[in-house]
């Protein structure tokens, strides 16, 4: 995580600490610090579609969505409990860890659920035998219910954090390679100075990359420094379309892995046919349901274990796929009241209200 003070004043930019050790020191702290910005504006993107990919509705009080998918996001599991009779907020979520032994279908049975402000509880989230009262003349055992509900984030119970940072990495790769090659174009200065000259030197160079129009100076000062133009990349060898192309390609790979409807062809300038537009839909819509279903099984866990609001709330996609809207309306317009009139001719027409 970087430091406060990078995003602060402009001015601020460099801190002392980091100019301490020179120009040459600044520069290359700079260029790591474009790096990680770089990777951190890929990063967030992906992370922010993957916070808002659903809606959950009518969630019981105290429960915040926002937490629960950033906890299916980063650990990806999340689980669901009551707190106790008679309190303020009555259900909560958090981090759990799977204990102990697991039933059949490889689910946990015991877990233990973890709060940030360091509130642990013993939850089951099976069928478990309690041996409450049992002392060394007699043993008693009593089968009870289960008291909390796991959500995974997907159907493989497996975090999608790393592969989030491997689409951000290469995208901020992609982008430092534009940048070199954009520089690569501009037009290299070869100078070459005497011992003791490098400053003259320097001073000729700033007032040409400051794209002053005259430079004025004095007999024997920087002016008598030999200068020489070398281009080392041609017009005809510049990637950075290309790249921008691989881009575009990479980030609709990465939304297709979140289950987020796009269009790689979106771009192009000659009319896109509907089969080309429609081909990638089984791909993210498949990731959709991978999705999907563990959230709908646990609101249905939820609602037989631990009952109550649990009842009212659902999930769905916060932006339902274009297919699912088009279906929408054409429901809508299936259930209008609709009225048919006959004319003297014979025709008929159907008038909507």
């Amino acid at each position: 995580m970087e430091p406060d003070y990078l995003w602060g004043c402009p001015d601020d930019f460099v801190p002392p600490d980091v100019a301490a050790f020179g120009k040459r020191y600044v520069k290359r702290w700079q260029a790591s610090a474009k790096k990680l910005r770089t990777y951190d504006f890929w990063r967030q993107l992906f992370y922010s579609a993957a916070l808002t990919r659903f809606e959950w509705v009518n969630l019981p009080h105290g429960i915040d969505a926002r937490y629960l998918e950033l906890l299916l996001l980063g650990w990806g599991a999340a689980a669901a409990t009551r707190r106790g009779e008679g309190e303020i907020i009555p259900y909560w979520v958090g981090r759990c860890s799977m204990n102990g032994n697991r039933d059949l279908y490889n689910n946990p049975n015991a877990i233990t659920m973890i709060s940030p402000n360091g509130v642990t509880q013993r939850r089951h989230a099976n069928w478990w035998v309690s041996h409450a009262g049992s002392n060394g003349h007699e043993r008693k055992s009593r089968i009870m219910r289960p008291n909390a509900c796991i959500c995974w984030d997907n159907m493989m119970r497996l975090p999608i954090l790393p592969q989030l940072d491997l689409f951000a990495q290469r995208l901020a790769e992609m982008d430092t390679t534009i940048d070199q090659h954009s520089m690569a174009l501009r037009v290299p200065y070869i100078i070459g100075v005497e011992e003791g000259g490098e400053k003259n030197a320097e001073a000729l160079y700033n007032r040409i990359a400051a794209g002053e129009g005259a430079v004025y100076y004095y007999r024997g000062g920087p002016a008598a420094v030999p200068i020489q133009v070398l281009t080392t990349m041609p017009a005809a060898a510049y990637a950075g379309d290309k790249l921008l192309n691989d881009q575009g390609k990479l980030i609709s790979r990465a939304y297709t892995f979140l289950g987020i409807d796009n269009n790689a062809a979106a771009e192009k300038k000659e009319r896109v046919q509907t089969a080309e537009t429609l081909a990638n839909n089984e791909q993210f819509m498949m990731q959709r349901m991978s999705a999907m279903r563990p959230r709908q099984e646990f609101l249905q866990k939820c609602r037989d274990i631990l009952g109550g609001p649990w009842w009212e709330t659902e999930v769905k996609w916060a932006v339902p796929h274009v297919e699912e809207m088009q279906q929408a309306v054409q429901g809508f317009e299936a259930s209008s009241p609709s009225t048919s009139v006959s004319y003297s001719s014979g025709d008929q027409a159907t008038v909507w209200s």
